[in-house]
């Protein structure tokens, strides 16, 4: 007997951008990586085994903490301040679309993002979504923007 193929409820053409996301946000954490490894150390395996470890999170810690000990010249600070928020932002955004749940929508070119949680405080809360097809495009290319700006910020650094 032929065993049937579960269909996915999100509509097809939104499966490359939520990809695209987590592809971005790999690339953007790589970019945190390396940031670090250069203000440690000029031994970069000295940097990588320091981030081996370490969460996103505790990333981006390690890496604004490193910033404001070693980077001296505030003429930077305004622009590493901006970074450091869209990247608190990133994993917000980036972990809202990754670990929820997807069904359909009525509404063309989106679907539905559900995500449910239980706390002590309020007991189990459904929380219900619809994402377009452009907007999480948009999330892909934010992430994407944001690594390539951590990186220009770190050359214009290590340029001086």
């Amino acid at each position: 007997m032929k065993k049937r193929k579960m269909q996915s409820a999100i509509r097809k053409e939104l499966l490359e951008p939520i990809g695209l996301i987590s592809v971005n946000f790999g690339m953007l954490e790589s970019g945190l990586e390396f940031f670090i490894w250069i203000l440690i150390s000029k031994n970069q395996r000295i940097g990588q085994i320091v981030t081996a470890q370490l969460s996103y999170k505790k990333l981006v810690d390690v890496f604004s903490s490193l910033f404001r000990e070693l980077v001296k010249d505030n003429q930077y600070y305004d622009e590493f301040e901006d970074i450091r928020k869209r990247l608190h932002k990133a994993e917000e955004i980036r972990n809202a679309i990754i670990h929820s749940r997807w069904g359909a929508s009525r509404q063309q070119n989106s679907s539905l993002r559900i995500k449910t949680t239980a706390t002590s405080k309020k007991g189990i809360e459904f929380k219900h979504e619809t994402i377009s097809l452009e907007e999480i495009k948009n999330i892909a290319d934010n992430i994407a923007i944001l690594a390539s700006d951590l990186s220009d910020l770190l050359f214009k650094i290590i340029g001086k």
